[in-house]
């Protein structure tokens, strides 16, 4: 018997941050599974012992745990002839304004559970390659994500969750606390459109400029959140 088995979240392959993102959901038994993650058949784990299966089981134990992965391991996406790519590694080059929209969208999906909201998201974080995100971009792509499968959206949404654990990770200051609290599953406390009243302290009176200031890079803007709380605290 022969399979593959990844010990962590930057070994898996796409279709296995699927088949997780399922079992943790509880739409995926366990015999589909194991022969998802580890490629084993299924005629072959139904005629192991439990305790065989047991054991095959404990080496995923680790998928209980979100840690931080800076990475997208669905890099893209397809809807008909449409081809949509997920963001950069470390999300190198993605703009504050996308990001203030695709949180809140996930923010919104995880308390509501609305499909609409998943949308969303989705086309928030995955782009036509060589565009750039927009609100006219937005109304024409997030009624596309309706065809693509729940299950490989439900995949996105938990790889999500460990993107935040980096970005977490990384600027602990701005990201706390109730990042760390976030678990897949569980709904987040909302926070008060936290990141619509960020944009309108750095944009202050500068409102003809704010599309440009949505447009700086994420961590242009979260280095510079980080300085201000720190000189803050230091006045503290």
């Amino acid at each position: 018997m022969h399979g593959i088995f990844p010990e962590s979240w930057s070994d898996l392959t796409p279709s296995q941050l699927i088949a997780i993102a399922h079992v943790q959901d509880q739409s995926l038994d366990d015999f589909e599974f194991l022969h998802q993650v580890t490629g084993i058949s299924s005629s072959i784990l139904k005629k192991l012992a439990q305790y065989q299966l047991w054991e095959l089981s404990q080496g995923f134990e680790w998928v209980q745990d979100i840690k931080p992965h800076n990475k997208f391991i669905i890099p893209e996406i397809n809807v008909g002839d449409a081809r949509f790519y997920a963001p950069l590694d470390k999300l190198k080059k993605f703009q504050f304004g996308r990001f203030i929209f695709a949180d809140s969208c996930f923010s919104d999906y995880q308390e509501s559970k609305s499909e609409d909201d998943l949308n969303r998201f989705i086309a928030a974080m995955y782009l036509p390659g060589g565009m750039e995100f927009s609100d006219e971009l937005l109304e024409i792509n997030t009624p596309l994500m309706a065809e693509v499968p729940l299950h490989v959206k439900e995949g996105i949404v938990l790889n999500y969750f460990l993107v935040k654990q980096w970005l977490s990770d990384v600027y602990p200051l701005v990201f706390q606390p109730s990042t760390h609290e976030e678990k897949p599953g569980k709904t987040p406390r909302r926070n008060d459109n936290g990141w619509i009243k960020i944009f309108e302290q750095i944009v202050g009176d500068d409102i003809i400029n704010s599309d440009r200031y949505a447009s700086l890079p994420l961590h242009n803007v979260l280095r510079f959140l980080s300085d201000r709380i720190k000189q803050n605290m230091k006045k503290h």
